[in-house]
């Protein structure tokens, strides 16, 4: 396992662990985090493989799925694992997310910023969280845009998430709703739902669970993820045009595994920050 990738799984680890806490916690019914079940299917044994190596020690009830298992679902797959889980859903969790912030002082003010320096007069520290924009501050080649379209439908009767690990097809339960999707497209930078990309999704969902076709579609959305073959999560020092030199700690680049290593980032974030205070008292 590679060091970026090592570093991932902790993040995702410790993750893990919040969203359990938060599951069981006293705003489990407002944030939009609940415990699910499901299964990842696929053709490719190494891919699978790789994904038991990746989390088979942090996710719960982790376990190969027999023939009978497989023969459950409408489309033939040759491979499975299932596994519990945590989702969080991004329409619940972000406001709540937003309002537990101000609840313990965050202060936030909506402005245009060009260049990171233009905040040196004014912070200690910047924290750079600004995703596929990345590209153009730090400046940063590696992100992407990876566009994704998500498609919410009621389907009340489906309990557990399937993944179609051959052609990256999800269905996932929400609280209220089923989310199924998606495309990941690099470089399209399109945000409207094309009919191409929704038939699409229709169909390959349709083809692993045939009841999904009878689902009323709630809503839908398209929107890009912001892509780096490894997420970027460090400390640098930028120099103003005046010669003044401030921190900057970067996270961003998580590509569609924002809420996986959300955690785990903050968590870094922080400890970037305590040794950069601790390096500045001692000067």
């Amino acid at each position: 396992m590679s060091g970026p990738r090592r570093v991932c799984r902790q993040w995702a680890k410790v993750s893990f662990e919040k969203f359990a806490e938060l599951a069981r916690g006293p705003d489990a019914a407002i944030n939009g985090v609940q415990m699910v079940s499901g299964f990842q299917l696929s053709d490719n044994l190494t891919w699978l493989k790789d994904q038991e190596a990746y989390y088979s020690d942090i996710v719960l009830n982790f376990r190969w799925l027999t023939d009978t298992d497989l023969s459950c679902f409408n489309q033939v797959y040759r491979h499975g694992i299932f596994y519990t889980t945590f989702t969080a859903e991004g329409q619940i969790y972000t406001p709540w997310l937003l309002e537990k912030a101000k609840s313990l002082g965050a202060k936030f003010v909506e402005r245009k910023i060009t260049d990171l320096t233009d905040l040196a007069n004014e912070y200690d520290v910047v924290i750079n969280c600004t995703g596929l924009r990345s590209a153009n501050l730090t400046p940063d080649r590696h992100v992407r845009p990876q566009r994704g379209v998500l498609l919410q439908v009621k389907a009340p009767w489906i309990k557990h998430f399937v993944y179609d690990g051959n052609d990256e097809t999800f269905i996932c339960p929400g609280v209220n709703t089923v989310h199924i999707g998606t495309v990941r497209q690099i470089d399209d930078w399109r945000t409207h739902v094309d009919d191409e990309s929704k038939e699409g999704i229709l169909k390959r969902c349709s083809n692993i669970l045939p009841s999904i076709k009878d689902a009323p579609i709630v809503k839908e959305w398209a929107g890009l993820r912001p892509y780096r073959m490894n997420p970027r999560c460090e400390r640098e020092i930028i120099t103003t045009p005046s010669g003044r030199k401030f921190p900057v700690i970067h996270n961003y680049g998580h590509g569609g595994n924002g809420f996986v290593m959300s955690w785990g980032c903050a968590q870094q974030v922080a400890s970037l920050m305590d040794e950069y205070f601790k390096e500045k008292s001692k000067l």
